[in-house]
């Protein structure tokens, strides 16, 4: 978590994935082998944000326990999954506390083991990013986030906190790049469809479970279960009218079977 950089944070815009669904698990299934849970959020005096693998060996000096490493994983619905590299407090009893302040302020964050991950401060791990329901804008800022990272990781060194200045060549390398990132998060910021997957993607929407037993695998689970099929047209119906683009990302076994409205 602790990531040197030369940029302005932007505003908040990830947060811990509101539940654990079948995309959740599919990303995370590509960064670990270990299944992701929810650790709460408790805030110590002496932690810093930012910190947490401090935050966290400190914690356990202090009070007994570990720290715990892993990933921490965010996502902004509709737009991209991100993994950070994180550590959190493992108590004398077994139970998991993240004791680093978080941007936002949730109460929780979604845990991903990867015992194996321990801190180097020799080591610097790039946050690991997928689009969330195929959205070609948020693949293609991706893709030039890690064309970002190749040049600024040049300049990482062990312990450093901010970046030293780029050299001429390249700061000219990054200026279109960093130019069409911004175009690219104010059009994801402004994207109705990946609106629609933030709002869908939330447990108290109406359409939510159609939503989810449309993006679960066949192979995982071949049938329905407890969703009715009206929700299920009703939701085909919406995404043909309004999200062409995102219906064709849905898996076709799945949709084969349902009659367009």
């Amino acid at each position: 978590m602790q990531d040197p950089t030369q940029q302005t944070l932007p505003p908040v815009i990830l947060g811990p994935p509101a539940e654990v669904d079948a995309a959740t698990l599919a990303f995370c299934a590509t960064i670990s082998p270990h299944t992701p849970f929810y650790v709460p959020v408790d805030p110590q005096p002496h932690a810093k944000v930012a910190y947490c693998f401090d935050n966290s060996v400190q914690q356990a000096e202090m009070h007994g326990g570990e720290a715990a490493y892993g990933w921490a994983i965010w996502r902004w619905p509709g737009r991209w999954f991100e993994a950070e590299h994180h550590a959190v407090w493992r108590r004398p009893d077994g139970r998991l506390v993240d004791v680093t302040p978080q941007l936002g302020s949730p109460g929780r964050v979604l845990f991903l083991p990867d015992p194996e991950k321990v801190y180097n401060p020799d080591t610097y791990l790039r946050n690991e990013m997928a689009a969330d329901s195929g959205n070609p804008l948020a693949s293609e800022y991706i893709d030039l986030v890690r064309q970002r990272t190749d040049t600024t990781d040049r300049y990482w060194y062990p312990g450093v906190e901010v970046l030293p200045l780029f050299s001429p060549e390249d700061q000219a390398l990054l200026a279109p790049i960093d130019a069409r990132m911004a175009e690219l998060r104010t059009a994801l910021i402004r994207d109705p469809s990946a609106a629609f997957v933030a709002e869908i993607s939330e447990p108290a929407h109406p359409l939510h479970a159609a939503w989810c037993e449309l993006n679960r695998s066949m192979d995982d689970h071949p049938t329905r279960g407890v969703v009715h099929h009206r929700e299920i047209r009703t939701l085909l119906k919406l995404l043909r009218r309004d999200h062409p683009a995102l219906a064709a990302t849905l898996e076709p076994r799945r949709m084969a079977p349902l009659p367009k409205p």
